[in-house]
Protein backbone atom coordinates (compact mmCIF):
# COMPACT_ATOMS: atom_id res chain seq x y z
CA UNK A 1 0.00 0.00 0.00
CA UNK A 2 2.91 2.38 0.77
CA UNK A 3 4.17 2.08 -2.82
CA UNK A 4 0.84 2.94 -4.44
CA UNK A 5 0.65 6.53 -5.70
CA UNK A 6 -2.95 6.50 -6.99
CA UNK A 7 -5.68 4.10 -8.11
CA UNK A 8 -8.43 4.28 -10.69
CA UNK A 9 -11.45 2.00 -10.18
CA UNK A 10 -13.63 1.30 -13.22
CA UNK A 11 -17.04 -0.33 -12.76
CA UNK A 12 -18.18 -2.36 -15.77
CA UNK A 13 -21.70 -2.07 -17.22
CA UNK A 14 -23.02 -0.19 -14.17
CA UNK A 15 -23.07 3.59 -13.83
CA UNK A 16 -23.52 3.42 -10.06
CA UNK A 17 -19.75 3.69 -9.73
CA UNK A 18 -19.72 5.83 -6.56
CA UNK A 19 -21.52 3.20 -4.49
CA UNK A 20 -18.54 2.44 -2.20
CA UNK A 21 -16.41 5.49 -2.92
CA UNK A 22 -16.72 7.08 0.53
CA UNK A 23 -15.69 3.92 2.39
CA UNK A 24 -12.77 3.22 0.07
CA UNK A 25 -11.44 6.75 0.27
CA UNK A 26 -11.63 6.62 4.08
CA UNK A 27 -9.96 3.23 4.33
CA UNK A 28 -6.99 3.93 2.00
CA UNK A 29 -4.46 6.77 2.18
CA UNK A 30 -3.73 7.09 -1.55
CA UNK A 31 -6.02 9.02 -3.95
CA UNK A 32 -8.71 6.99 -5.72
CA UNK A 33 -10.64 8.03 -8.82
CA UNK A 34 -13.87 6.35 -9.88
CA UNK A 35 -15.40 5.75 -13.28
CA UNK A 36 -17.51 3.30 -15.27
CA UNK A 37 -17.36 1.74 -18.71
CA UNK A 38 -19.83 -0.21 -20.80
CA UNK A 39 -18.91 -3.35 -22.70
CA UNK A 40 -21.18 -5.03 -25.23
CA UNK A 41 -21.26 -8.50 -23.70
CA UNK A 42 -24.88 -9.53 -23.06
CA UNK A 43 -25.55 -13.27 -23.20
CA UNK A 44 -29.04 -14.83 -22.85
CA UNK A 45 -29.23 -17.26 -19.94
CA UNK A 46 -31.68 -19.95 -18.87
CA UNK A 47 -33.54 -20.09 -15.54
CA UNK A 48 -30.45 -21.54 -13.83
CA UNK A 49 -28.26 -18.65 -14.95
CA UNK A 50 -26.38 -20.73 -17.53
CA UNK A 51 -25.67 -19.26 -20.96
CA UNK A 52 -27.96 -20.95 -23.47
CA UNK A 53 -26.54 -22.85 -26.43
CA UNK A 54 -27.13 -22.01 -30.09
CA UNK A 55 -29.74 -24.76 -30.42
CA UNK A 56 -32.04 -23.00 -27.97
CA UNK A 57 -31.02 -19.51 -29.08
CA UNK A 58 -32.21 -20.27 -32.63
CA UNK A 59 -35.77 -20.95 -31.32
CA UNK A 60 -36.30 -17.80 -29.25
CA UNK A 61 -39.18 -15.44 -29.95
CA UNK A 62 -38.66 -12.09 -28.23
CA UNK A 63 -42.40 -11.30 -28.46
CA UNK A 64 -43.46 -14.42 -26.56
CA UNK A 65 -41.29 -15.84 -23.76
CA UNK A 66 -43.44 -18.98 -23.56
CA UNK A 67 -43.41 -19.88 -27.25
CA UNK A 68 -40.58 -21.14 -29.44
CA UNK A 69 -40.37 -20.41 -33.16
CA UNK A 70 -41.76 -23.25 -35.26
CA UNK A 71 -38.63 -23.24 -37.43
CA UNK A 72 -35.33 -22.63 -35.57
CA UNK A 73 -32.58 -20.81 -37.41
CA UNK A 74 -29.75 -18.54 -36.32
CA UNK A 75 -29.51 -14.94 -37.46
CA UNK A 76 -26.01 -13.44 -37.47
CA UNK A 77 -25.48 -9.70 -37.91
CA UNK A 78 -22.31 -7.67 -38.24
CA UNK A 79 -22.37 -3.90 -38.60
CA UNK A 80 -20.06 -0.93 -38.80
CA UNK A 81 -20.55 2.85 -38.69
CA UNK A 82 -20.10 4.40 -42.14
CA UNK A 83 -17.26 6.82 -42.92
CA UNK A 84 -16.26 7.23 -39.28
CA UNK A 85 -12.77 8.45 -40.13
CA UNK A 86 -14.16 11.22 -42.32
CA UNK A 87 -16.71 12.14 -39.67
CA UNK A 88 -13.98 12.69 -37.10
CA UNK A 89 -11.73 14.49 -39.57
CA UNK A 90 -14.23 16.71 -41.39
CA UNK A 91 -17.61 16.27 -39.68
CA UNK A 92 -17.22 19.03 -37.10
CA UNK A 93 -15.77 21.48 -39.61
CA UNK A 94 -14.42 24.73 -38.16
CA UNK A 95 -15.90 23.82 -34.76
CA UNK A 96 -13.58 20.84 -34.40
CA UNK A 97 -11.81 20.75 -31.03
CA UNK A 98 -10.24 17.98 -28.97
CA UNK A 99 -13.14 18.07 -26.51
CA UNK A 100 -15.78 17.87 -29.26
CA UNK A 101 -14.02 14.96 -30.97
CA UNK A 102 -13.70 13.17 -27.63
CA UNK A 103 -17.39 13.79 -26.92
CA UNK A 104 -18.45 12.40 -30.30
CA UNK A 105 -16.28 9.31 -29.77
CA UNK A 106 -17.64 8.79 -26.27
CA UNK A 107 -21.28 9.14 -27.33
CA UNK A 108 -20.92 6.63 -30.15
CA UNK A 109 -19.21 4.22 -27.78
CA UNK A 110 -22.01 4.63 -25.22
CA UNK A 111 -24.59 3.77 -27.87
CA UNK A 112 -22.83 0.69 -29.23
CA UNK A 113 -21.63 -0.53 -25.83
CA UNK A 114 -24.26 0.54 -23.32
CA UNK A 115 -27.53 0.89 -25.20
CA UNK A 116 -26.68 -1.96 -27.58
CA UNK A 117 -26.51 -4.28 -24.56
CA UNK A 118 -29.96 -3.19 -23.36
CA UNK A 119 -31.45 -3.76 -26.80
CA UNK A 120 -29.84 -7.22 -26.96
CA UNK A 121 -31.58 -8.11 -23.68
CA UNK A 122 -34.96 -7.15 -25.11
CA UNK A 123 -34.42 -9.20 -28.27
CA UNK A 124 -32.73 -12.14 -26.50
CA UNK A 125 -29.58 -12.00 -28.59
CA UNK A 126 -25.95 -12.91 -27.89
CA UNK A 127 -23.50 -10.01 -28.20
CA UNK A 128 -20.19 -11.37 -29.48
CA UNK A 129 -18.74 -7.85 -29.33
CA UNK A 130 -20.01 -4.30 -29.51
CA UNK A 131 -18.34 -0.99 -28.86
CA UNK A 132 -16.81 2.01 -30.56
CA UNK A 133 -18.28 1.82 -34.05
CA UNK A 134 -18.97 -1.84 -34.83
CA UNK A 135 -20.80 -4.87 -33.49
CA UNK A 136 -21.35 -8.59 -33.98
CA UNK A 137 -24.53 -10.21 -32.63
CA UNK A 138 -26.20 -13.63 -32.88
CA UNK A 139 -29.82 -14.59 -32.17
CA UNK A 140 -32.76 -16.38 -33.73
CA UNK A 141 -33.47 -15.31 -37.31
CA UNK A 142 -36.73 -13.69 -36.19
CA UNK A 143 -35.22 -11.76 -33.30
CA UNK A 144 -32.27 -10.49 -35.33
CA UNK A 145 -34.50 -9.16 -38.14
CA UNK A 146 -36.55 -7.15 -35.64
CA UNK A 147 -33.46 -6.16 -33.64
CA UNK A 148 -31.91 -4.70 -36.79
CA UNK A 149 -34.98 -2.56 -37.46
CA UNK A 150 -35.10 -1.20 -33.90
CA UNK A 151 -31.36 -0.55 -33.84
CA UNK A 152 -31.59 1.50 -37.03
CA UNK A 153 -34.60 3.48 -35.82
CA UNK A 154 -33.06 4.16 -32.42
CA UNK A 155 -29.72 5.16 -33.95
CA UNK A 156 -31.55 7.70 -36.13
CA UNK A 157 -33.14 9.19 -33.02
CA UNK A 158 -29.81 9.12 -31.17
CA UNK A 159 -28.11 11.07 -33.97
CA UNK A 160 -31.08 13.48 -34.38
CA UNK A 161 -31.58 11.98 -37.86
CA UNK A 162 -28.25 13.34 -39.06
CA UNK A 163 -27.96 11.94 -42.63
CA UNK A 164 -24.17 11.75 -42.34
CA UNK A 165 -24.19 9.43 -39.31
CA UNK A 166 -25.21 5.98 -40.53
CA UNK A 167 -24.17 2.35 -40.33
CA UNK A 168 -24.25 -0.64 -42.67
CA UNK A 169 -24.85 -4.28 -41.82
CA UNK A 170 -24.93 -7.81 -43.14
CA UNK A 171 -27.36 -10.47 -41.87
CA UNK A 172 -26.66 -14.16 -42.47
CA UNK A 173 -28.90 -17.12 -41.60
CA UNK A 174 -27.71 -20.61 -40.75
CA UNK A 175 -28.48 -23.64 -38.60
CA UNK A 176 -27.20 -23.86 -35.05
CA UNK A 177 -24.40 -26.32 -35.92
CA UNK A 178 -22.87 -24.00 -38.54
CA UNK A 179 -19.16 -23.29 -37.75
CA UNK A 180 -18.76 -19.96 -35.95
CA UNK A 181 -15.75 -18.92 -38.03
CA UNK A 182 -17.72 -19.46 -41.24
CA UNK A 183 -20.83 -17.54 -40.24
CA UNK A 184 -18.62 -14.74 -38.90
CA UNK A 185 -16.86 -14.53 -42.27
CA UNK A 186 -20.10 -14.75 -44.27
CA UNK A 187 -21.84 -11.99 -42.30
CA UNK A 188 -18.73 -9.82 -42.74
CA UNK A 189 -18.89 -10.38 -46.51
CA UNK A 190 -22.55 -9.34 -46.55
CA UNK A 191 -21.64 -6.25 -44.53
CA UNK A 192 -19.10 -5.33 -47.22
CA UNK A 193 -21.83 -5.60 -49.87
CA UNK A 194 -23.86 -3.08 -47.87
CA UNK A 195 -20.85 -0.76 -47.78
CA UNK A 196 -20.86 -0.74 -51.61
CA UNK A 197 -24.58 0.01 -51.92
CA UNK A 198 -25.48 3.14 -53.92
CA UNK A 199 -28.71 5.05 -53.30
CA UNK A 200 -30.66 6.83 -56.03
CA UNK A 201 -29.34 10.18 -54.80
CA UNK A 202 -25.78 8.99 -55.38
CA UNK A 203 -24.88 8.43 -51.73
CA UNK A 204 -23.30 5.16 -50.68
CA UNK A 205 -23.60 2.78 -47.70
CA UNK A 206 -26.35 3.19 -45.05
CA UNK A 207 -27.74 -0.20 -46.10
CA UNK A 208 -28.34 -3.77 -45.04
CA UNK A 209 -27.84 -7.04 -46.91
CA UNK A 210 -30.31 -9.79 -45.99
CA UNK A 211 -31.72 -12.80 -47.88
CA UNK A 212 -28.95 -12.17 -50.45
CA UNK A 213 -30.30 -8.71 -51.29
CA UNK A 214 -28.97 -5.27 -50.41
CA UNK A 215 -31.35 -2.37 -49.76
CA UNK A 216 -31.52 0.88 -47.84
CA UNK A 217 -32.47 0.80 -44.16
CA UNK A 218 -35.67 2.75 -44.78
CA UNK A 219 -36.73 0.23 -47.44
CA UNK A 220 -35.84 -2.61 -45.08
CA UNK A 221 -38.09 -1.20 -42.35
CA UNK A 222 -40.93 -0.81 -44.87
CA UNK A 223 -40.48 -4.41 -46.02
CA UNK A 224 -40.44 -5.75 -42.46
CA UNK A 225 -43.70 -3.89 -41.73
CA UNK A 226 -45.21 -5.39 -44.88
CA UNK A 227 -43.92 -8.82 -43.83
CA UNK A 228 -45.83 -8.59 -40.54
CA UNK A 229 -48.97 -7.56 -42.39
CA UNK A 230 -48.58 -10.34 -44.98
CA UNK A 231 -48.08 -12.85 -42.15
CA UNK A 232 -51.37 -11.78 -40.55
CA UNK A 233 -53.12 -12.49 -43.88
CA UNK A 234 -51.51 -15.91 -44.45
CA UNK A 235 -53.13 -19.19 -43.41
CA UNK A 236 -51.19 -21.10 -40.76
CA UNK A 237 -51.42 -24.39 -38.85
CA UNK A 238 -53.56 -26.10 -41.48
CA UNK A 239 -56.35 -23.50 -41.25
CA UNK A 240 -57.94 -22.62 -44.60
CA UNK A 241 -59.57 -19.21 -44.43
CA UNK A 242 -60.86 -18.02 -47.82
CA UNK A 243 -60.15 -14.45 -46.79
CA UNK A 244 -56.47 -15.26 -46.37
CA UNK A 245 -53.65 -16.40 -48.65
CA UNK A 246 -52.38 -19.95 -48.66
CA UNK A 247 -48.74 -20.43 -47.73
CA UNK A 248 -48.21 -22.10 -51.11
CA UNK A 249 -49.19 -18.83 -52.80
CA UNK A 250 -46.50 -16.97 -50.86
CA UNK A 251 -44.03 -19.60 -52.10
CA UNK A 252 -45.28 -18.94 -55.62
CA UNK A 253 -44.80 -15.19 -55.22
CA UNK A 254 -41.22 -15.76 -54.06
CA UNK A 255 -40.54 -17.95 -57.11
CA UNK A 256 -41.96 -15.25 -59.36
CA UNK A 257 -39.58 -12.67 -57.90
CA UNK A 258 -36.59 -14.99 -58.28
CA UNK A 259 -37.58 -15.85 -61.87
CA UNK A 260 -37.25 -12.15 -62.76
CA UNK A 261 -33.63 -12.00 -61.66
CA UNK A 262 -30.61 -12.53 -63.88
CA UNK A 263 -27.56 -14.42 -62.65
CA UNK A 264 -25.83 -11.14 -61.72
CA UNK A 265 -28.82 -10.11 -59.59
CA UNK A 266 -30.23 -7.54 -62.03
CA UNK A 267 -33.91 -7.60 -63.01
CA UNK A 268 -34.95 -9.06 -66.35
CA UNK A 269 -37.61 -6.56 -67.48
CA UNK A 270 -39.15 -8.90 -70.10
CA UNK A 271 -39.80 -11.56 -67.47
CA UNK A 272 -40.95 -8.89 -65.04
CA UNK A 273 -43.77 -7.69 -67.29
CA UNK A 274 -44.81 -11.23 -68.20
CA UNK A 275 -45.00 -12.12 -64.52
CA UNK A 276 -47.23 -9.14 -63.73
CA UNK A 277 -49.82 -10.59 -66.11
CA UNK A 278 -49.34 -13.98 -64.45
CA UNK A 279 -49.97 -12.40 -61.05
CA UNK A 280 -53.42 -11.16 -62.08
CA UNK A 281 -54.32 -14.67 -63.22
CA UNK A 282 -52.85 -16.20 -60.07
CA UNK A 283 -54.86 -13.94 -57.73
CA UNK A 284 -58.02 -14.41 -59.80
CA UNK A 285 -57.73 -18.18 -59.26
CA UNK A 286 -57.73 -17.51 -55.52
CA UNK A 287 -60.86 -15.35 -55.68
CA UNK A 288 -59.25 -11.94 -56.07
CA UNK A 289 -60.48 -10.90 -59.54
CA UNK A 290 -60.34 -7.45 -61.15
CA UNK A 291 -63.77 -6.33 -59.93
CA UNK A 292 -63.00 -7.29 -56.34
CA UNK A 293 -59.64 -5.53 -56.48
CA UNK A 294 -61.17 -2.31 -57.84
CA UNK A 295 -63.82 -2.26 -55.10
CA UNK A 296 -61.32 -2.96 -52.32
CA UNK A 297 -61.45 -0.43 -49.51
CA UNK A 298 -59.89 -2.44 -46.70
CA UNK A 299 -58.60 -5.87 -45.66
CA UNK A 300 -56.34 -8.24 -47.55
CA UNK A 301 -57.27 -6.97 -51.03
CA UNK A 302 -56.28 -3.40 -50.19
CA UNK A 303 -53.37 -4.17 -47.85
CA UNK A 304 -51.74 -7.02 -49.78
CA UNK A 305 -53.11 -7.82 -53.26
CA UNK A 306 -53.20 -4.28 -54.68
CA UNK A 307 -49.78 -3.52 -53.19
CA UNK A 308 -48.19 -6.61 -54.76
CA UNK A 309 -49.77 -6.00 -58.18
CA UNK A 310 -48.53 -2.41 -58.13
CA UNK A 311 -45.05 -2.94 -56.67
CA UNK A 312 -44.14 -6.11 -58.57
CA UNK A 313 -44.20 -4.13 -61.81
CA UNK A 314 -41.43 -1.80 -60.61
CA UNK A 315 -37.96 -2.88 -61.62
CA UNK A 316 -36.21 -1.05 -58.74
CA UNK A 317 -38.55 -2.30 -56.03
CA UNK A 318 -39.52 -5.91 -56.78
CA UNK A 319 -36.29 -7.36 -55.29
CA UNK A 320 -37.10 -5.74 -51.94
CA UNK A 321 -40.07 -8.11 -51.63
CA UNK A 322 -37.64 -10.99 -51.18
CA UNK A 323 -37.61 -9.94 -47.52
CA UNK A 324 -41.34 -10.25 -46.67
CA UNK A 325 -41.82 -13.41 -48.75
CA UNK A 326 -38.88 -15.19 -47.09
CA UNK A 327 -39.98 -13.85 -43.70
CA UNK A 328 -43.49 -15.33 -43.98
CA UNK A 329 -42.20 -18.65 -45.32
CA UNK A 330 -39.78 -19.00 -42.40
CA UNK A 331 -42.31 -17.89 -39.80
CA UNK A 332 -44.91 -20.42 -41.01
CA UNK A 333 -42.45 -23.25 -41.65
CA UNK A 334 -42.32 -26.22 -39.30
CA UNK A 335 -39.74 -28.93 -38.67
CA UNK A 336 -40.87 -32.21 -40.19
Amino acid sequence: ENNILKVKLIKLNDNNFLEHSEKLCTFFNFPISFSFKYFGQYTPKNKNGVVIEFEELSKLNYKDKNEYLSYPLLGVMRLDVDNLGSIFEFGLGDKSTVSRIATLSRELDLFFSGYFNELAKEFKAYVVYSGGDDAFIVGSWYNILHFAKRLYQDFKKFTCENPELTFSAGIFFCHENHPVAKFAQKSAELEELSKKFKHENGKEKNAVTVFDHTLSWDSYCTMLDFAEKLLSYTNQDGVKDKEKLNRSLVHRLLRIIKSCLNKNGSVNTDKLYRNVAQLHYLFARHGFDESRIKKAQEGITKDIITVILKEFSKEKIIKNYLIPMNYVILKTRKIK
